[in-house]
């Protein structure tokens, strides 16, 4: 519901009514009028008066406040008396009217306040001159039974009687407004109906000034332009309550009000709080606010109380909750604060409630507007950074930077930690980070973080996939601005001291949340994920195993109010996760997924994309790598793709040495091709040369291991499995090649020397069919084959007397029986080491095509 028309139309326009001198009119009888401002004790021994306005007005000489004299001026004011009271004439606050005496003038005694007074003296500040002067313009009410019953039904001590007027003499009465006393004086006795006139008369002005003023207020306020400008909304919205309550004390003498709203909605942030003010006689005030929901005990029935509770202010339109507002208010007088038998006090709460409405609607319709443009701006901005990342191609360290390098310049956070179970994700970080100069703000996990290291680290955890076997999280440390957690472990202190922690702390306040325990690292952990609306169905569905049913919903809340405060945040993320997953699939299309090179496909496109170039100049390395299969077969497929991945890493570091003018790709299996553009014949032949001398120059490092132990992306092979696999007839063999897959005469590959060896073990030497073997001989003739099958794949270039002795070993124990455990135990006793390290030459075979008129030779 929208209140911009709840005040009606007469109620909106300003009142064009008449002042207090327009009463003079009613009744020739008025003689004078006279306004007094009211207080009572003080510094004063009984209440006191001071005039601020007489109708018709006397020459300010004839009164009997506000007279000066040179001697009165030198005790206020000392050596600067003169000076001020030159100034004072100057301005027209003072006027001489005899030799040495001087009145204040009624320029002087209308002023309301001493920000409305200005002399400029340097020897006392504006405020003190006016504070000094004014105590001249106050003094004593007159004494008399019919004042001191005025003061007693004023200040209820004649209880039932809530007059607000009473004759003082024949010809004179007092009415009272708040703090204002109005005296009118007439030429005779006046009738009963022009007193009641004149009640009626005083109050309908009053209301009219009432209605000026909430009018006036809402057109300097209900300009969006002011609060688009205006960067602490909250403060100016309560800053114009506040302008509402110290009205209220000039109407109803209050020695205290306050109010609290809770709004509903978009402007819960900027409207919802408390404000209190305390008045003392003066009208000085002593405020105080906070967001704590208040709830106000009912009024006390002695006239000088009023309190209402969740009076209804306008309803949210999107979510259909309700902003409501709370009133109390207490005065000093009597009769002011019952709105059923004072009319004044009615409008004031009806219209106080309906303009702050108001207020709000207009807070709202700027918020949206901002909302909408802000919202316009940041997909802007996320749009760009997508495109941007589109220009990057497969360049996944850039793109990461430029996300780190946001979230660095936006909230201050300086180093940030990667964990990625997506090998392709991790390869094009290592390739393209080694070709930026740029200082690096990142580092790499190998194993995600337990929600123990979270909490000691006091990490931020940020997942970017949750992909399974692909998952990507980002870890990062937000900057602290309070004080740090005494116990960095206890979940309850999780990233206290960030904004963060700041921001969930003040909306579980607003909601009335004082104890969020655990919950924020349970938020980050457990729910947080990298699509905003999974992170909602997380909540709602993990929140009810945490505690009672009204604990669960005021969280399910908070959260909502947390996705509403750090949304784009969140949506930041969201982005970088989709940039990652495009150019993921970009990557995948393009390249190899073992090794990182270009595939066959692309390879293919860029061939015929330089073919279409005239007069370029390509030529094409053809790399194929000897004996492969045998890595395959006698140590494992997975020592094969390594093999693979470290033919391809020289290959990339070749291409960076030729300034990337070569772009190497894997075409299949074990071979290989450099596309080389921009070069003539001999530079191409300098550059095949090179690139071959980077590949095989260098041998590989490989370790051949006898103790268990998990695969690792390292080269290394089992020894004991490597052997066991030598020995095979099928493998490794020259003529293993032509019938390994079809000739196969034994159950198990090994029973040609195994049962040979069980045949002859009861004996030494045995006779079968004309011929004597002796076992020491099998051993030889077994180590000969595998060290001859070693020699011929090109294992090594030579096998060394430990090698041999280890193969050595290993058959004779393995014809013995001896369990795999045995045999590890005694070659490691053997070696003295529980692994070997030798060198295996990376052997391939190369061709050239270089390309002329287009065609290919």
């Amino acid at each position: 519901m929208n209140n911009s028309a709840g005040i009606t139309n007469v109620e909106s326009q300003p009142i064009q009514g008449y002042g207090i001198d327009s009463l003079l009119n009613l009744s020739k009888n008025i003689a004078r009028i006279r306004t007094y401002n009211l207080r009572s004790g003080g510094s004063y021994e009984r209440s006191a008066y001071k005039l601020v306005e007489e109708h018709p007005k006397a020459r300010e000489d004839t009164l009997e406040t506000g007279i000066l004299t040179e001697k009165d001026l030198k005790q206020l004011f000392r050596d600067s008396a003169d000076q001020i009271l030159k100034v004072l004439i100057q301005r027209g606050y003072c006027r001489s009217f005899s030799r040495g005496r001087y009145a204040l003038t009624w320029r002087f005694r209308t002023l309301s306040s001493p920000q409305d007074f200005s002399v400029s003296c340097p020897a006392y500040n504006d405020r003190t001159i006016f504070n000094k002067l004014e105590t001249l313009l106050w003094s004593p009410l007159p004494s008399g039974p019919k004042v001191s019953l005025f003061l007693d039904i004023m200040y209820g001590r004649e209880p039932g009687n809530y007059s607000t007027h009473l004759a003082i003499t024949e010809n004179e009465y007092w009415f009272r407004q708040g703090v204002l006393l109005i005296s009118f004086q007439f030429h005779s006795l006046p009738c009963p109906e022009l007193i009641e006139l004149i009640r009626f008369k005083l109050e309908d002005l009053q209301l009219k000034e009432m209605l000026n003023f909430f009018h006036v207020l809402y057109s300097f306020n209900s300009d969006p332009a002011v609060w688009f400008k205006e960067k602490n909304r909250s403060q100016k919205f309560f800053g114009i309550i506040h302008q509402i309550l110290n009205y209220a004390w000039t109407l109803f003498d209050l020695e205290l009000c306050e109010v609290y709203i809770k709004a509903a909605g978009d402007e819960k942030l900027i409207t919802t709080g408390s404000l209190q003010v305390e008045f003392d006689e003066f009208g000085f005030r002593r405020q105080r606010f906070d967001r704590m929901d208040k709830h106000y005990a009912p009024a006390k029935n002695n006239g000088k109380e009023f309190s209402n509770n969740d009076m209804e202010l306008r309803q949210e339109n999107l979510s259909g909750e309700v902003s409501r507002l709370s009133l109390k208010m207490i005065s000093r007088s009597t009769g002011y604060l019952n709105p059923r038998k004072k009319n004044l006090t009615h409008q004031f709460i009806k219209i106080f409630t309906e303009y702050t409405g108001k207020l709000i609607d207009v807070v709202v319709s700027v918020m949206r507007q901002e909302e909408i443009e802000r919202n316009l701006r940041w997909k802007s901005f996320l749009d760009i950074h997508r495109l941007r990342a589109l220009n990057f191609g497969e360049n996944l360290h850039k793109i990461l930077m430029v996300y780190l390098n946001l979230l660095k310049n936006f909230f201050g956070i300086s180093r940030f930690y990667l964990y990625s179970e997506d090998s392709d994700l991790l390869r094009m970080l290592r390739l393209f980070d080694s070709s930026d100069t740029a200082e690096r703000t990142y580092s790499v996990y190998k194993e995600p973080l337990s929600p123990s290291d979270i909490l000691q680290k006091q990490f931020l955890v940020i997942p970017l996939s949750n992909v399974y076997g692909g998952r990507i999280i980002l870890y990062m440390n937000l900057p602290i601005t309070g004080n740090r957690p005494e116990n960095p472990q206890d979940p309850n202190q999780y990233l206290m001291g960030t904004e963060l922690w700041n921001g969930v702390n003040e909306d579980a306040l607003l909601l009335g949340i004082t104890d969020l325990k655990d919950y924020l690292f349970f938020f980050v952990t457990e729910c947080l994920t990298d699509n905003p609306k999974a992170l909602e169905k997380n909540l709602s569905r993990r929140l009810p195993g945490r505690g009672n049913e009204k604990d669960s919903k005021e969280l399910l809340v908070l959260g909502e109010s947390i996705l509403n405060r750090y949304g784009r945040f969140l949506e930041l993320f969201h982005t970088f996760s989709e940039n990652i997953e495009s150019c993921l699939a970009y990557i995948r299309g393009r390249r190899d997924n073992l090794t990182g090179l270009y595939n066959r496909q692309h390879l293919t496109f860029l061939l015929r994309e330089s073919f279409f170039k005239p007069g370029e100049k390509t030529g094409l390395i053809f790399i194929d790598m000897d004996n492969f299969k045998i890595f395959n077969d006698a140590v494992s497929h997975d020592f094969g793709d390594k093999l693979l991945i470290a033919l391809a890493n020289r290959l990339l570091e070749a291409a960076r040495n030729l300034n990337n003018k070569a772009t190497p790709g894997r075409f299949g299996g074990d071979e290989f091709c450099f596309l080389v553009r921009g070069m003539d014949r001999a530079e191409f032949e300098t550059a095949a040369v090179d690139i071959f001398r980077e590949i095989t120059e260098t041998p590989l490092q490989v370790s051949f291991y006898l103790e268990d132990r998990p695969d690792a992306d390292i080269m290394e092979i089992n020894l004991i499995t490597f052997l066991h696999r030598m020995m095979r007839p099928d493998v490794g063999s020259r003529q293993a090649s032509y019938n390994e897959y079809t000739v196969k005469n034994h159950a198990s590959p090994k029973l040609h020397v195994v049962d040979v060896w069980k045949y002859y073990n009861a004996n030494q030497e045995k006779e079968s069919k004309g011929t004597t073997v002796k076992a020491s001989q099998i051993i030889n003739d077994v180590v000969k084959e595998i060290e001859e099958k070693i020699l011929f794949n090109k294992f090594f270039p030579e096998i060394d007397s430990q090698f041999h002795r280890v193969i050595w070993l290993f058959v004779e124990l393995q014809f013995r029986d001896f369990t795999t455990n045995q045999i590890r135990e005694m070659l490691i006793k053997e070696c003295g080491a529980k692994e070997l390290t030798r060198e295996i030459p990376l052997s391939v075979s190369a061709g050239l095509a270089l390309s002329s008129e287009n065609r290919v030779r």
